[in-house]
């Protein structure tokens, strides 16, 4: 049983190939190229990793590679939000659309037994009011948010109409060892890059808007959310978020300092005002009694505070586990 991972050289995506190698299992992963150095989870694995360098909006090159490695499994990482996508909206629909669309056609095609595309909260868009689920309505905004939105349709439609048998997870905000290393792109400052890797280095870090609350998943459960998803039998649902409990960048500094104290963290306050922070407002979405654990089993495994602990330990050592 192989799987394909298209945007397996990425953040999420290596972690998903280290899972599945450590599982025994046969991974390809594809991406526009490999990371140098490669992502924390990756390194001393190489010599095990089966590569191939692929542009998934090149339909010849979805196509040729899902021939040569007859999947069993594929899975979509492709594409995270980019300012310049945003500006360029043809270049945006070719890469999105284009890449969820090309591995739809190529699994139907070679008869692919299961597709799992990683979707966004970005579904939903910001500033929304009360708890959001899966039933809730959708109101992306911007083009990343509504290429997501199509992609899920894509994918029922592949579904329905073809026989593709497709799982979609729209993800939260990820935290953990490796997100930095490519460059990083968000709406306003990353500071769950920032804010720990700057504390390891022993370099200031400054945090603006420190009482606006996200919701953050390690990476180590969005893997566990990820394997559950390819294994999962005959699902009631088709479409489940991956959740945790909203923190602040506030709470995250008080549990930095209290491991390495000498963290030099400024918070800045008296801009917490709706005018300033009308556009660094996520959606809120339901963490408790979710589909995903009921469906999937799926309930994270790590506080916030277990996380960032594991987080800091493991990249302070250099030293990646499970």
């Amino acid at each position: 049983m192989t799987t394909l991972v298209f945007g397996g050289a990425g953040f999420v995506g290596s972690y998903l190939v280290r899972r599945l190698l450590d599982e025994g299992r046969e991974v390809v992963s594809l991406d526009l190229a490999m990371s140098h150095p490669p992502m924390p989870p990756l390194i001393g694995m190489m010599n095990k990793v089966r590569f191939q360098c692929c542009a998934t909006e090149n339909r010849t090159e979805v196509i040729e590679a899902v021939r040569k490695y007859k999947p069993t499994q594929i899975v979509n990482l492709v594409a995270s939000y980019s300012p310049e996508l945003e500006n360029d909206p043809r270049k945006a629909i070719q890469v999105h659309v284009g890449s969820q669309l090309n591995i739809l056609e190529a699994a139907a095609l070679y008869g692919v037994k299961r597709v799992l595309f990683c979707s966004s909260d970005h579904v939903y868009g910001e500033g929304r009011q009360g708890l959001l689920d899966e039933d809730s309505l959708l109101k992306p905004g911007e083009l990343y948010g509504a290429c997501k939105v199509l992609n899920e349709f894509l994918g029922l439609h592949y579904y329905t109409k073809f026989g593709v048998d497709i799982i979609v997870l729209r993800l939260s905000w990820i935290m953990g060892w490796g997100r930095g290393q490519r460059r990083v792109i968000s709406h306003g400052d990353p500071w769950i890059v920032y804010l720990f890797e700057n504390a390891l280095k022993g370099l200031p870090v400054r945090l603006r808007f420190p009482d606006v609350k996200t919701p953050i998943v390690y990476i180590k459960d969005q893997v566990r959310a990820l394997m559950l998803a390819l294994t999962v039998q005959a699902p009631q649902s088709r479409i489940f978020d991956v959740a945790d409990e909203p923190h602040s960048s506030r709470e995250a500094a008080e549990i930095v300092k209290q491991i390495i104290p000498a963290a030099e963290i400024e918070i800045v306050t008296g801009e917490d005002d709706d005018t300033l922070t009308a556009g660094l407002k996520p959606p809120i979405r339901v963490w408790r009694d979710t589909r995903i654990s009921r469906e999937l089993g799926y309930e994270p495994r790590y506080s916030f505070r277990d996380a960032i602990e594991d987080y800091l330990e493991m990249a302070g050592s250099g030293q990646f586990r499970w």
